[in-house]
């Protein structure tokens, strides 16, 4: 057994001689190297398949991403419409009191105007100073 005395060959293991024989001899057999190939076209079409299925699965949830930030954008622009609407409803209301306010004082003012003429006291007739 001189040979094992070569190299890497001297540090083997039996075992790791006999791993290392089996491989020689089942890459030198044709009837191996066909069990072989079909194993490796086996592997590559499984490892085609779970690649296709990645990318179908990053695509829904690329699209599903999309959809919620679309949901997401929308009601931000609900809530500031809202948020417009509630200003310009309080302004309306400001104003409505203004206007109120206003023709409160011009029929005051009426009727402080129509007493005089009479003569009577303006404050009798106004029941909204009371």
């Amino acid at each position: 057994m001189k040979w094992l005395r070569w190299g890497l060959l001297e540090e083997m293991s039996p075992l790791g001689l006999l791993a290392t024989g089996l491989a020689v001899g089942a890459v030198a057999t044709p009837a191996v190297r066909k069990g072989l190939r079909g194993a490796a076209v086996a592997l590559v079409k499984g490892a085609l398949t779970v690649t296709e299925e990645a990318r179908e699965a990053s695509r829904k949830a690329r699209e599903e991403w999309t959809k919620l930030m679309e949901e997401v954008k929308q009601e931000r622009e609900e809530c500031e419409n809202r948020e417009l609407l509630h200003g310009a409803g309080l302004g309306v209301a400001r104003a409505v009191t203004d206007i109120k306010e206003g023709v409160s004082g011009l029929i005051a003012e009426a009727r402080g105007i129509t007493g005089e003429c009479r003569g009577e006291d303006a404050d009798k007739d106004n029941p909204d100073d009371e």
